[in-house]
This record gives structure tokens, sequence and C-alpha cells, in this order.
């Protein structure tokens, strides 16, 4: 089960909640509303036998035949039927009418989708720059999106950091080079920009107002000097 977070120091304040409990709330949110469409789903198909049931019932009793059929005893009764179906499309619309919680939009500092698949770009130090390094370390200091045609990954940019020992006894962290981006901390890769560019003339649905950002914004970074 999943632990619950204690805000009970300030409870006036709002509440940090970290990157993996955000994960597990949407996901939990996501199981909840699957559960709650099978549900739907089931008593749809419970109205729609109950109505199948009672027109057969009313064709078998009000049907050009009056003389009594040796299964008649065992056709449901008309009355209970229509009392059934009333309790099950009551049930139905108080299933559809729970209110549902928007969905929370993904910001920059969420990241992307931990599902998606990722490979991870190193930039590194040159010998010289970490010559008497007391260590080295990567951090991830960006991360892109992007788009190889039907497929998306994430690229991850881990730097190289060096540690240096001052004579003063604090320590000197020196990176490795970032190479450079056109259009700074866009999370498109340059691969992905690319695509844009030619599928902003050629796909119609969705997100054209994203695409027509990009495709202004590359003109300028790619005109020398």
């Amino acid at each position: 089960m999943k632990p619950v977070l204690d805000t009970s120091r300030n409870p006036s304040a709002p509440a940090s909640f970290p990157a993996a409990d955000l994960l597990w709330i949407l996901e939990e949110k996501d199981r909840l509303l699957e559960q709650q469409q099978a549900l739907n789903a089931e008593l749809r198909k419970q109205i729609q036998l109950l109505e199948e049931q009672l027109r057969l019932a009313r064709l078998r009793r009000f049907g050009s035949s009056s003389e009594k059929l040796p299964f008649q005893g065992d056709l449901f009764d008309e009355a209970e039927l229509e009392v059934s179906l009333e309790e099950v499309e009551k049930e139905l619309a108080e299933a559809e009418a729970e209110p549902k919680k928007p969905r929370k939009r993904r910001t920059k500092a969420d990241g992307f989708d931990e599902n998606l698949p990722r490979i991870q770009v190193r930039l590194t130090l040159g010998e010289e720059e970490k010559t008497g390094a007391n260590k080295t370390f990567f951090s991830k200091v960006k991360e892109e999106l992007d788009i190889i045609p039907a497929q998306a990954r994430v690229i991850e940019y881990w730097q190289e950091k060096a540690v240096f020992e001052q004579e003063d006894g604090t320590q000197q962290v020196h990176a490795a080079a970032r190479p450079a981006h056109p259009l700074g901390k866009c999370l498109a890769s340059v691969q992905l920009l690319a695509w844009i560019l030619v599928a902003k003339y050629a796909i119609e649905d969705g997100g054209r107002s994203q695409l027509n950002l990009r495709v202004i914004q590359c003109p300028a970074a790619a005109h020398p000097g």
C-alpha cells in the first residue's frame, strides 16, 4: 500500500509531493477510472438484456396467440422487470454523475513520461580537464523529446563533472561542455525540430499551434551570424 504523506506539521502549507508520489497518484486515478468505465459498460449490458427480456415478455403476453404456452409460467413478471430496469438505469446515472477530476497537465519540472524509451548522451571531460581531480561524476542536466518516425524516445544528457580540491580547503567543480541547442532550453531535440518542419505541412490534426511556434523559432536560430 502506498504510504500517506505526513503534512500534519504544517497543515496550512501546500503539500510538496515527490515525483514518484505524483506518478503513483496519476496511475491510481487512471486505475479507478478504468474500473468505473468497466462498471458502466457492465451496467449498459444489463440494461440491454433487461430491455430485450421486457420486449419478449410483452410479445408473449400480447401476441396473436391467446393459447397458454407450456413455458409461460417461467416468463419474467413485467412489473418486476420494469422496476429492475429502472434501478439499473438509476445506478448507471449515479455512476456517470460522479465528478471526474481533470488530468493534471505535465509541466517541464515533471519531465517526460518514465515509460518512454530513453538513451543517454554522456558529455565527458577531456583528459586535461580532469587531470588532478579527486573524483568525477555525472549529473543529468537536460532532457529532450526525440522523435524517430513512428517512435518517441527521451535523450538524457549526463554531464561529467570533476571536483578539484583547492588550497584553502574548498572544492571547485569543472563540468564538461554542453552542445549548443539552436533554441536554447527547448525540450525538443534537433532531430525533432527537423521532423516538425516537415510535419508542419503534412499533419492536419491537433497540436498545430505548438508546431507553428517551433517553426517560427527555427529560422532565427539557423540564421548565420
